[in-house]
């Protein structure tokens, strides 16, 4: 009998692991250069599953240098869809595939359902390159080349800031992780005016990876 119930329990949470699994969809795009004219130009991938109620993702992305702080952040559009009222689609001039349909302007338009929220941070580590001479930044990185490479999660639901935060608004609707248009932004740190709140606070923006909805 207590082998008979055990192996019911086993079966029973390999079936929810299973369906769970089974629930979740990957997606991997190209982390962006989002400084100067090279928009386009790739610097490394990110990848980002998610179900109807989280998403996890995780950067790797190649930086300006090693030692540098890095933050990342969550910028969701809840609804997409609702986009088109303020820019319109963006598209790829050489494929004409679908880029974003959202941008900046949207995320503050109330049908949308924008947020931006912190996701990670890390200190760029060396990508490996060896380099005759190291000079010193200002910033106190060195003038190689970094890379950053690190994970984060969010539940539905999970609001962005609180009392001890000054950033940053919104949230994962219930229900829409698979709808929603995520893109995963990682910002670049050089020059302080403040510790807490520049490493709280979005900047313009230094790599990102778009992840169109799923429910398109």
């Amino acid at each position: 009998m207590k082998k008979l119930l055990a192996s019911t329990i086993l079966f029973a949470i390999f079936l929810f692991s299973a369906t769970a699994f089974a629930q979740r969809t990957t997606q991997v795009a190209d982390m962006n250069d989002l400084t100067g004219m090279e928009r386009t130009a790739s610097q490394g991938a990110a990848w980002l599953k998610r179900s109807a109620d989280d998403l996890e993702g995780r950067a790797m992305v190649n930086v300006d240098g090693e030692g540098i702080p890095y933050t990342v952040w969550w910028v969701i559009f809840n609804h997409p869809k609702e986009c088109l009222d303020t820019n319109g689609v963006v598209l790829d001039p050489v494929t004409g595939d679908i880029v974003t349909w959202c941008n900046l302007d949207d995320l503050f338009v109330e049908a949308v359902g924008g947020a931006v929220i912190n996701a990670s941070g890390a200190i760029s580590a060396s990508n490996g390159e060896k380099k005759k001479k190291k000079k010193k930044k200002k910033d106190g990185g060195s003038s190689g080349r970094g890379v950053v490479n690190t994970s984060f999660e969010l539940e539905a639901g999970e609001a962005a800031g609180g009392d001890n935060e000054p950033c940053c608004f919104g949230l994962l609707e219930g229900g829409n992780g698979n709808g929603a248009e995520v893109h995963i932004v990682v910002d670049e740190h050089l020059d302080f005016a403040s510790w807490p709140i520049d490493l709280t606070t979005p900047q313009t923006g230094h790599r990102g990876a778009v992840f169109l909805s799923l429910e398109e």
